[in-house]
């Protein structure tokens, strides 16, 4: 089937204009020609419809052929300007090809004949052109895409070429590992698992062969400063211009903690529960024996005998209801009373109740609480059994005397903002390992003490929504807790 060509011939000489469409009529395509013998009748035309081709003389009256050539691309720049020359005017139809004109004819009843094939071959050129660039945009928006999924995905992805040297470094991927793109790319990809590396190699080929299973493999990753992360790695292959690999890393660190925590509470619970049945049981023979010691000591005073070792019975009973109560303070379910807290009067007023015995222990306490510091939702009953506690193990820790450094401070976490507070002491000091079973009931480093108080502040505060931890540094040891701000 013949196509319909457009076309819009602009020239003042009507026997001219004769001459073309006669040629054209002799050709294989067929033409639907409008004429133009003026600019305001070319302009008018532009408007008015689309063109495939414009077909102009240069020497017009009143205009020229440049000038026909600016108006049209100027209105329907997709349609090619044949430019109609007389003959020795070479130069004018270079100028022409130079501002964007698709060809030229010289105008001459031998060249015109050849207008037909030369419209067809610029029609086909500018249909090619446009095709290319049609696909060059698909490709370019197909590239932005896959850019833009990439960019603003949260897990690292890289691009591993099959000799396993990094070809691409996402932006995610530069923010979990601290590297610039530029300083990874062209390298192994072991450099960011290099404890892994010779794994990373197995599973690559394993995804060569379509042996691997697509799920995430679990192994320690390295950042650029050294330290390491819990990471998760999938890998699928893929050929293109040869083999590749795609690489996506979550950093679970998060989830790893997470863990810990469900893991800490549900042997928090079932701690208090066993310490409840327990309780339970050794209150009844205990209250036989206070009675007892009581009835005895009453029958040796009677007789005039020395009731010390009554009295020394009793004071155990004392002790051990003392611990049975601490027992069951940790076991009880928390009821949490939420209210308008300022956080920093309560400190204040902690210490301050504290203030003799930190004194006597030759304990300097220091303040950086920041001012605008905003209220908290929280128990003050309960946040003021923490910071007792917490107190009482740091004044505990300084046996030679020493310096308690008190912090107040903002943050903010995912969208959250929160208070944390941090006490940091200069006493003897304990190992991160001791600071991560300082958490768990019953562990303690001093030799009295059952290792209840510290378990006790970390489900509290939990229990408020916030974060408690413990840090053991060079020098003493540093107890934080978070509390979310309250929504005023």
């Amino acid at each position: 089937m013949t196509l319909m060509v457009k076309a819009l011939i602009v020239d003042d000489s009507e026997a001219d204009r004769e001459l073309i469409k006669r040629a054209l009529a002799r050709g294989g395509e067929e033409f639907a020609i409008r004429e133009a013998a003026t600019r305001e009748e070319m302009e008018a035309w532009l408007r008015a419809e689309r063109f495939d081709v414009v077909i102009t003389d240069y020497d017009i009256a009143g205009f020229t052929g440049l000038e026909v050539l600016d108006a049209v691309q100027a209105v329907q720049p997709e349609a090619p300007v044949i430019l109609v020359t007389g003959t020795g005017s070479e130069e004018i139809a270079v100028s022409a090809l130079k501002k964007g004109a698709a060809d030229y004819v010289v105008k001459s009843t031998g060249h015109i004949q050849r207008l037909p094939s030369l419209i067809a071959a610029v029609v086909e050129r500018v249909a090619l052109a446009r095709e290319r660039e049609a696909l060059q945009d698909d490709l370019r928006r197909s590239e932005e895409k896959y850019r833009a999924l990439v960019e603003t995905a949260r897990e690292a992805i890289l691009g591993v070429a099959g000799d396993t040297y990094v070809t691409v470094f996402s932006g995610a991927a530069e923010k979990m590992f601290g590297y610039a793109a530029a300083e990874v790319i062209g390298r192994p990809f072991g450099i960011l698992a290099p404890a892994h590396e010779a794994d990373i190699r197995g599973w690559l080929g394993q995804a060569a062969t379509g042996d691997a299973d697509g799920g995430f493999r679990t192994l320690d990753m390295t950042r650029c400063d050294g330290s390491s992360f819990p990471g998760e790695l999938s890998l699928s292959a893929f050929a293109a211009n040869g083999l590749g690999y795609t690489a996506v890393i979550r950093d679970v660190s998060a989830k790893r903690r997470l863990e810990r925590e469900v893991a800490r509470l549900d042997r928090l619970a079932a701690v208090g529960e066993m310490v409840t049945g327990i309780a339970h049981e050794v209150r009844n023979p205990l209250a036989a024996i206070a009675t007892s010691a009581a009835v005895v000591k009453t029958d040796l005073a009677a007789a005039g005998l020395d009731a010390e070792g009554a009295d020394w019975i009793m004071a155990g009973v004392e002790k051990i209801e003392g611990l049975l109560e601490r027992f069951f303070d940790f076991a009880r379910p928390l009821e949490v009373r939420r209210q308008r807290c300022d956080l920093a009067a309560l400190l204040r007023d902690v210490l301050g109740e504290d203030a003799f015995q930190l004194e006597r222990a030759g304990v300097r306490v220091t303040w950086a609480i920041r001012p605008d510091l905003p209220a908290v939702d929280a128990d003050a009953d309960l946040l003021r059994v923490v910071v007792t506690n917490v107190v009482k193990n740091a004044r505990e820790a300084m046996r030679e005397g020493g310096e308690l450094a008190v912090k107040v401070d903002l943050g903010a976490d995912q969208g959250q903002d929160f208070v944390r507070v941090a006490f940091t002491d200069s006493g003897v000091g304990i190992t991160p390992e001791a600071a991560q079973r300082l958490l768990e009931p019953f562990f303690t480093t001093k030799t009295q003490g059952v290792g209840l108080g510290l378990p006790l502040c970390y489900k509290i505060i939990k229990a408020h929504g916030g974060e408690f931890a413990i840090v053991g540094l060079e020098v003493g040891a540093e107890i934080a807790f978070t509390l979310p701000v309250g929504d005023w």
